[in-house]
């Protein structure tokens, strides 16, 4: 393959990365629909030189771990009725509720009880699809 049809190649699929991690966050994109853009886009260059491979998985690896700013770890509480489950965030700057009022009210141990998962950040109390 020719050299610039590797950088081209390397340049589209870079810049199919960087729009799908700056649209996840909008778009709240779960984990799967990440890695299955990914995997399109990983598939698109599979016919590339190594180092037009190995760039774009480091790109990858870089936008995925500075995804992570826009997600906060959160224990779901199931409030038994057809409302929506409330959210317990850890995050110390969070607009969701935070897991605080378990250990003020000596129930931190009920916690390990809960369902957790990732969910966005900003999102406030309302319940939204894990990450």
């Amino acid at each position: 393959m020719r050299i610039g049809t590797a950088l081209n190649h390397r340049d589209r699929a870079s810049q199919s990365l960087r729009s799908l991690f700056r649209t996840a966050p909008m778009y709240y994109s779960s984990h799967d629909n990440l890695m299955n853009q990914y995997r399109v886009i990983s598939d698109s260059i599979a016919h590339c030189p190594v180092w037009v491979k190995s760039f774009v998985e480091g790109q990858y690896r870089l936008l995925s771990d500075l995804h992570y700013d826009h997600l906060e770890f959160c224990y779901i509480q199931d409030t038994g009725d057809n409302t929506p489950p409330i959210l317990f965030s850890t995050a110390k700057d969070t607009l969701k509720r935070s897991t605080e009022e378990f250990y003020k009210a000596g129930k931190g141990c009920d916690l390990g009880k809960l369902q957790s998962n990732f969910f966005y950040r900003g999102i406030g109390d309302s319940y939204n699809k894990p990450y």
